[in-house]
């Protein structure tokens, strides 16, 4: 079993994860239609499908070179504030991946702090705006905990 994520992993990820957005944008939209504008699914299913098809990430021979190719396609291809918010998700990861060719479990961490903080700079959002930051936050908080108590697990 191994320990660490590689660009090739963190590929198939991405792909894996357009396919469920793109099978549940529908659905998206009509809970974002609970108290927003309802085309959220739609927006952010171009986004992940632009980073997808992006030939930037394709061609990426690293993992930061990656996730900046893949928060750069979102960014471009997502409209509204949401756009900005999940590249940034993305371009933390790439900060956090420098010179790492395999992503260990406390390197995942260290990610996913990163790019929460990354998403609270650039939006100044904080837990209780009715955010992404409400359900981030304490997602980076459980991870730390696991950590904390037990090593982290991230591959099969």
């Amino acid at each position: 079993m191994r320990s660490y994520l590689t660009l090739k992993d963190f590929r198939i990820i991405l792909a894996d994860v357009n396919q469920m957005i793109q099978g549940k944008k529908d659905y998206i939209s009509e809970v974002d239609s609970f108290i927003g504008d309802g085309d959220h699914g739609i927006t952010i299913a171009g986004g992940f499908r632009s980073a997808v098809d992006d030939q930037g990430q394709k061609n990426a021979k690293d993992i930061s070179s990656f996730f900046l190719a893949v928060g750069m396609a979102i960014m471009r291809s997502t409209g509204g504030v949401i756009g900005p918010i999940y590249g940034s998700i993305f371009l933390g990861f790439a900060k956090a991946a420098v010179s790492k060719d395999k992503v260990y479990d406390s390197d995942f961490l260290e990610m996913m702090e990163r790019a929460l903080a990354d998403v609270k700079a650039r939006g100044g959002a904080k837990i209780g705006d009715k955010t992404l930051v409400d359900a981030f936050e304490p997602a980076v908080e459980a991870l730390r905990q696991a950590a904390k108590d037990n090593p982290l697990h991230i591959c099969p």
